[in-house]
This record gives C-alpha cells, structure tokens and sequence, in this order.
C-alpha cells in the first residue's frame, strides 16, 4: 500500500475540519496529515490548531490553490498527496478509499489525479450552489464508467488523489 499525505487546505472553519481528520486519520495508507491555514481568524479554530496532533502550517490567504503555490510539495515525504476542501462528510467513505484511488491513478498516470465523486441528493433547493451542483450531477451521470472504476470527469479541490511525480500544480 502506497503511503499518502493529506493537505487540508482551510480559512476559518472549525467544526467541519475536525471531523474530517478525525475520519481521515482512520483511512489505511495516512503518511499524515498537513492542515495548510489560511489566515484564519477564528479563535476557537486557533486554539483548537494548538492541542491538534496534525502538522498545521499558517499562511496568507493563498485561496483554493494554496497547497500548490505555499511551497509545500517540495517538502512532503510521499509521492501521493490528497489535496481536500474543508467542508465535506466523508463520513461514508471506506477505509480502503486511498488505496483505491492510488490504484487508479497507478494504472493511469497520465490522469495526474483521481478524485471521490460527491453525493448530491441532500442539497437543498435554496443552496445558492443547488443549480450549480445538480448541472454538474447531471453531467456526471451520463458519462461512461472507465474499467468498473472511474468516470473521466473534472475533479476541482474535492478530495483528489494526485501523483506529483506526474502533476505538482493546479489542475481541474
């Protein structure tokens, strides 16, 4: 099994954060993982950040690309990284999942990364992200599945594994 670096790339947010180390510290194949602040004020996120056995590395706000322009790849032990928003349940996800996706992404390099598709039936109709979701959604469910694994669909910061042997910058 492939070890992998997590990078949490986050401004402010507490609650969400928490529970997904939490969930993420259990999957099999965590190197460890990295929260990359961005210029967070929230002092209770603050406080929690220093009795937080995870690495957390404080910068300006660098916005969704920051774990490519802060410099943090040239500094990470393993060759496959997840880069992850914030604010997602991966509650449901499996133990195995980074050991699936690595698989994936081994056997297809030149994709440069794979990422967790997201559950969308749960978002209200008021979210001012409900149009935007649904015409991703609907996209997503017409295309073809790829060896019983994977769609070729464009993965944003949404938990993507990536190989920075084939890709160490932003890509969607």
């Amino acid at each position: 099994m492939e070890k992998v670096t997590i990078i949490l790339n986050n401004r402010d947010l507490l609650e969400w954060p928490m529970k997904m180390c939490e969930k993420m510290s259990s999957l099999r194949g965590v190197y460890e993982i990295i929260i990359l602040d961005n210029g967070s004020t929230n002092r209770k996120l603050l406080q929690w950040y220093k009795s937080c056995e995870h690495k957390v590395i404080f910068l300006e706000n660098l916005g969704h690309t920051a774990p490519w322009i802060s410099g943090i790849l040239d500094y990470i032990q393993t060759d496959f990284y997840v880069v992850t928003d914030p604010d997602l349940d991966i509650d449901a996800i499996p133990d195995d999942a980074l050991e699936h996706l690595c698989g994936i992404l081994k056997n297809n390099p030149m994709l440069g990364k794979v990422g967790l598709s997201l559950a969308t039936s749960g978002i209200p109709i008021e979210s001012p992200y409900y149009h935007h979701v649904m015409r991703h959604d609907d996209l997503s469910q017409s295309l073809e599945i790829i060896d019983d694994s994977f769609k070729l669909f464009p993965v944003d910061t949404t938990f993507a594994v990536y190989d920075r042997r084939h890709l160490k910058s932003y890509k969607i």
